[in-house]
């Protein structure tokens, strides 16, 4: 007989759950079966998290998480998707924080003439620089 999708051991009654169907995943003949078995696995996930103790829950989730993503994705070929650029790995262009400071400079001379003029000089700078790395990065 196949694997199950899921076993869970229940450690009051010493034995194995299976909140899923009885079958192999490639032996689904629809897609829809396929979709209802997921969703009764994540219903008794989150039930399972649930029940935990409250200071576990959002690290037991975060897990079961990540578990599910690599074992959905994981052996899939980084050429079928696009990769995503997460903006903490991306690296921070001067560009739009220089229209920012010479915005706020203009405002500001108004009340302030040399702190106003020096921080758009500084708003300058800044857009010069983010057009050299723009141009660079091309």
């Amino acid at each position: 007989m196949a694997q199950p999708l899921l076993f869970v051991q229940d450690m009051d009654h010493n034995q194995e759950i299976n909140p899923g169907v009885d079958r192999d995943p490639v032996d689904f003949t629809s897609a829809r079966e396929r979709e209802e078995a997921i969703e009764r696995s994540a219903a008794y996930t989150g039930r399972l998290i649930r029940g935990a103790e409250s200071e576990s829950r959002a690290e037991l989730a975060e897990a079961a998480s990540a578990i599910l993503r690599e074992e959905a994705l994981g052996g899939v070929a980084s050429v079928d998707r696009p990769l995503a650029t997460d903006a903490r790995t991306r690296p921070v262009n001067p560009l739009g924080a220089g229209i920012g400071i010479i915005v706020l400079g203009a405002a500001i001379s108004l009340l302030l003439p040399f702190v106003g003029i020096s921080m758009m000089a500084l708003g300058v700078a800044a857009l010069l620089w983010g057009l050299v790395i723009s141009i660079r990065r091309r």
